[in-house]
């Protein structure tokens, strides 16, 4: 008996490429389906199996347009094929229509299918939209995590809302749990608000090394989290520019964010 790719990866837990799943690298057409079908070849989580990582969907080179929100509800590695030059975009590229999210990363308590994207990781890609210019757009988040997530060498850049937002509260709004998130070696730049903002009871002890926020709208980095994180190697400047705003900002005097040899 043959295996399709859908069903090998499901018994073997394979690799996929998303240009087995009708993805399209020219951006002519919409590759939105394609790569939830991708990711819909692997099995579900169980209702609460986080950190169970190791699925892997590979995005090869080419400009990917997509629709809508990619909806991330089970827990993947989405992997481009090169390394985004941080002044650039080049490489693997999603790039999204404005007026949605770009990628959402769900906790089970907050998942539409009740399943769970703890563990996932984001890697390897240009994450942008159809704009050209900076533009305050509300609701309208590069990356936006709800679960313990992994961002590493990516670009989020003309979001009109942050670039990457990491928010949960368990119990809350979102219901969710990101303590211990990780970036590291990332751009945010030319989004509406702020580069990267953190915020909610649930979104502590999380790292960023080699976070480059720059010429985003409002704030460089927005930490209003709980109790606080770290941040290494990061670099802010340009801020402001369609609003007031400042380099590094937190709203917590209780949380003991740490901010190590910042560039600003």
């Amino acid at each position: 008996m043959s295996l399709t790719k859908a069903s090998y990866s499901m018994i073997t837990g394979a690799p996929v490429n998303v240009l087995d799943f009708g993805a399209d690298p020219t951006g002519s057409n919409d590759s939105l389906a394609a790569f939830k079908a991708a990711i819909a070849s692997f099995p579900n989580n169980a209702t609460f199996a986080p950190y169970n990582g190791g699925n892997t969907v590979i995005v090869p080179q080419g400009t990917y347009k997509m629709s809508g929100t990619l909806e991330i509800e089970r827990s993947i590695i989405l992997s481009g094929v090169t390394t985004p030059d941080g002044n650039a975009f080049t490489g693997s590229i999603l790039e999204f229509d404005t007026g949605c999210i770009g990628i959402r990363v769900y906790d089970y308590r907050n998942s539409p299918s009740g399943t769970d994207a703890g563990g996932t990781t984001i890697q390897n890609l240009v994450i942008k939209t159809t704009r050209n210019s900076v533009a305050q757009e509300a609701n309208c988040d590069g990356i936006r995590i709800e679960t313990r997530a992994t961002i590493r060498n990516c670009v989020v850049a003309l979001f009109g809302d942050c670039g990457i937002n990491i928010i949960a509260t368990s119990g809350g709004t979102p219901n969710g749990n990101a303590n211990n998130w990780r970036i590291d070696n990332v751009r945010c730049a030319e989004n509406g608000y702020d580069g990267l903002y953190v915020d909610g009871a649930d979104v502590n002890a999380g790292v960023a090394i080699r976070l480059d926020c720059s010429n985003n709208g409002r704030h460089g980095i927005f930490d209003s989290s709980f109790l606080g994180n770290t941040y290494i190697g990061c670099h802010t400047s340009g801020n402001g520019a369609l609003v007031p705003g400042v380099s590094y900002k937190t709203d917590n005097v209780n949380a003991r964010n740490k901010i190590g040899r910042a560039h600003v």
